[in-house]
Order: structure tokens, then C-alpha cells, then sequence
């Protein structure tokens, strides 16, 4: 191998390493939707209250209304944007009573759900701006 030929090669093996090197540095992770854990615990105390009649107890054993957990509420809402469950909820929900529950029962309510989705609590805490609500809801 000449050395014309080697340097030919160390340099095609280093542009490789750099473009992999780059290309990984560019990615960037995706957005995950935050919330800490005592919301999601205020929003099983709401949940409780506003929504269990008609989901139910245990969010799948509902009589009324579809279930909140589970393979049915990934298809259905996995992937999608949180912004569009909470405006769904506090668009509509509960059904006949739109307006008696609070954006910030909603957002705990969320919260709730996205902690028995398997989404782990952390930091910062979410609200009702559509910044935080942005993430997919469910990854």
C-alpha cells in the first residue's frame, strides 16, 4: 500500500468518525412531557372526585366512558401531543358539567394519567401552557 493510498484511507476513516460524531452531537433528545409526582398524587385525589363515576375506580372499569390506562388509551392517545388530551378534556369533560373543573385540576388530572401510563414524574412541575404540553404525551 502506498502512502499516497494510506493517507487516502485515514482520511476517509476520519471524515466517517466526524460525521458520526457530529450527527450524534446534532440529535437531539425528544421533548418528554414533565410533571413531579405530587401533582400526579393531587390528581388522583381529583380524578377521584371529577371522573371515576364514568371511568371508574381504577381507570379501565368504567361504565360510561372509555378507559384512561392500558393498550386501548396508548392507541389512542400514545404519541400524540399532551396539549391535545388536555384540551379534549377541558374542552368536553365532564360531559353536561364543561366548566367545573379547573385548568389546574386538569393538569393534575393529566398528571395522574400520565404517572399510570408509566411516564416517571421528575421535574419541572407541568402547567397549562401549551409550552409544557407540547411533548408527546405518551413516548
Amino acid at each position: 500500500m502506498t502512502s499516497r493510498t494510506r493517507t487516502a484511507l485515514l482520511l476517509v476513516l476520519v471524515a466517517g468518525v466526524m460525521t458520526v460524531r457530529w450527527t450524534h452531537l446534532g440529535a437531539q433528545q425528544p421533548a418528554r412531557i414533565a410533571f413531579t409526582d405530587e401533582q400526579a398524587t393531587q390528581g388522583k385525589q381529583a380524578y377521584a372526585q371529577k371522573c371515576a363515576s364514568c371511568h371508574g375506580d381504577h381507570l379501565d372499569d368504567g361504565q360510561f366512558a372509555p378507559v384512561l390506562r392500558g393498550l386501548d388509551f396508548r392507541n389512542r392517545w400514545g404519541g400524540r401531543q399532551a396539549i391535545d388530551l388536555f384540551r379534549y378534556m377541558s374542552d368536553r369533560m365532564p360531559p353536561g358539567q364543561t366548566g367545573s373543573v379547573t385548568k389546574n385540576e386538569f393538569v393534575t388530572i393529566l398528571a395522574f394519567l400520565l404517572r399510570e401510563s408509566g411516564v416517571p414524574a421528575g421535574d419541572p412541575a407541568l402547567t397549562a401552557e401549551a409550552a409544557d404540553l407540547n411533548p408527546p404525551l405518551i413516548p
